[in-house]
This record gives C-alpha cells, sequence and structure tokens, in this order.
C-alpha cells in the first residue's frame, strides 16, 4: 500500500522536486548549525559557573573590617 504523501511526491515536477531537496538540506543545516551553538552556549555557561563558584570561595576569605 503507497501512502498518499508518497503518491503526491511522485507526481511532483522534476525542479520542483530539487527544489524541496535543497530547502530540506537547508533546514537540516540549519538545525546541525542550532544545536552546535547551544552546546557552544552550555560549554560558555559552564565556564562561567566555574568562575562565579571559585569567586563565591574567594569572596568568604577576604577579611571583612575590623577583623
Amino acid at each position: 500500500m503507497v501512502s498518499a504523501s508518497r503518491q503526491q511526491r511522485a507526481r511532483l515536477p522534476k525542479e520542483e522536486a530539487e527544489r524541496l531537496a535543497e530547502d530540506d538540506a537547508r533546514q537540516a543545516e540549519a538545525s546541525r548549525d542550532g544545536s552546535e551553538l547551544v552546546d557552544e552556549l552550555d560549554d560558555l555557561l559552564d565556564e562561567i559557573d566555574a568562575l562565579l563558584e571559585e569567586q563565591s570561595v574567594l569572596t568568604n576569605f577576604r577579611q571583612k573590617g575590623g577583623e
């Protein structure tokens, strides 16, 4: 049994099919770029968290006035 979408694709002109394939490729590339960006942002946030934790520890050891 052939699905309706497969039958519809079979009727597409070659140029339209190529355009759709190019659109799909662009969307896949954008999705991959987006996931790479998310990974880079996660790494940056991890670095910021580490620095803030380090700064917090140093602030606790800072001598306050009168001590």
